[in-house]
């Protein structure tokens, strides 16, 4: 709506040989700007560019899923692993 900060997204290879899968490393939102659907925005555009780049996992670790996460994580395709979340990009 305006020239601040609305929140970011970013992914890394899970191994430096294992390129088909990713793990999203950092999704913040501000808290003045959360509820507005722009996390799950940031996961929809993440998703498509990682299916674009011919990915075929995304990981999200337990260690950055906070119990607030989860409902989007689960909203948009990820299903519950023992390691966090996983989602497949096969078309």
């Amino acid at each position: 709506l305006s020239d601040e900060f609305a929140g970011c997204i970013t992914t890394s290879p899970l191994l430096q040989n294992q390129e088909k899968i990713n793990v999203i490393t950092s999704l913040f939102v501000p808290e003045q700007f959360r509820g507005l659907g722009i996390g799950t925005e940031l996961i929809e555009m993440c998703i498509t560019s990682l299916q674009n780049c011919e990915k075929k996992w995304v990981l999200v670790p337990n260690l950055f899923a906070p119990d607030i996460l989860q409902p989007l994580l689960t909203r948009t395709g990820f299903r519950k692993i023992n390691s966090g979340y996983l989602l497949s990009l096969n078309k």
